[in-house]
């Protein structure tokens, strides 16, 4: 399948903040066990007594029995809050292709940061094709609601979220419950709606990796094969002007051949790339 040049690097900060979450997690396990082999006398002690060599127990100024509940606590604000950042970071990347969808297929719509997923939609349904897979952006779409519900401290869910939880909340648990890829996210849910528990947070994040593969694929598959040429070899040539001659121009055919295929796994042929390399960064 065909894919951007931008899938790698924000799956690899999806990654990242996933090992991350994990690391949270892992550090919250091991405090619970600790917690756990205190005496009933040591946990009505105090951060600065039993973690005195830690400079920051006194910003934590609490008895041990009490650790629980503020990790509890602490624990919503974190799981959201990494959430909050993996879908920052998938709006960055629908922005990133939705550009090089405009530039190679030569498409006119203007960007704006609001609610992105459907601005890469439209891109689509202006210029007369469709986005075929669109229960992807509907998940993104979910995930922005609820995310702003957090973001926003709106406790009780407001009618953009019920709206769409009615016309789209059965549907996506078809896609994604039912098929078993997650198991604690409902989507039909308008309980709780401004926090996220570990499990769902999890499975959120997991679903945002699958929907950037995905879309990633598809926009791949729909860009304009000159345009996707064009674009690869004025980021090789295009800085340059070589005096033409067929021993470079050769050399250059099989050079964009095989970025195309180890980059963007695009399928090109030599004589499909030489009108390309003939022109740009020649003279």
């Amino acid at each position: 399948m065909i894919k951007t040049e931008y899938q790698a690097p924000y799956l690899k900060r999806i990654d990242a903040l996933n090992d991350q979450l994990w690391y949270f997690l892992f550090t919250s396990e091991e405090l619970n066990r600790k917690l756990s082999s205190f005496s009933n006398k040591a946990k009505e002690a105090y951060t600065t007594d039993l973690f005195h060599d830690n400079q920051f127990s006194q910003r934590l100024y609490v008895k041990a029995i009490d650790l629980q509940a503020h990790q509890d606590q602490n624990k919503l604000i974190t799981f959201g809050a990494y959430l909050s950042t993996c879908y920052e970071i998938t709006t960055n990347y629908i922005k990133d292709i939705f550009d090089k969808l405009k530039t190679i297929n030569g498409l006119t719509y203007v960007w704006s940061d609001t609610e992105p997923e459907k601005k890469l939609k439209s891109l689509y349904t202006t210029s007369g094709l469709v986005f075929t897979p669109e229960y992807l952006l509907k998940t993104l779409t979910y995930i922005r609601l609820r995310r702003n519900h957090f973001t926003h401290l709106i406790l009780t869910p407001n009618s953009k979220l019920t709206g769409f939880i009615s016309a789209n909340g059965n549907a996506l648990n078809a896609q994604w419950r039912t098929t078993g890829v997650v198991s604690s996210i409902d989507f039909t849910s308008t309980t709780n709606v401004a926090e996220f528990q570990q499990d769902e947070a999890i499975e959120l994040i997991k679903l945002i990796r699958i929907c950037i593969i995905a879309i990633d694929q598809f926009v791949g598959s729909t860009l304009d094969k000159n345009g996707f040429i064009t674009s690869i070899v004025k980021k090789e040539y295009g800085h340059l002007k070589t005096r033409r001659n067929s021993l470079i121009i050769d050399e250059r055919k099989k050079k964009i051949v095989n970025i195309a295929k180890a980059k963007f796994d695009l399928i090109v042929t030599e004589s499909e790339v030489e009108p390309f390399v003939n022109t740009i960064g020649m003279r």
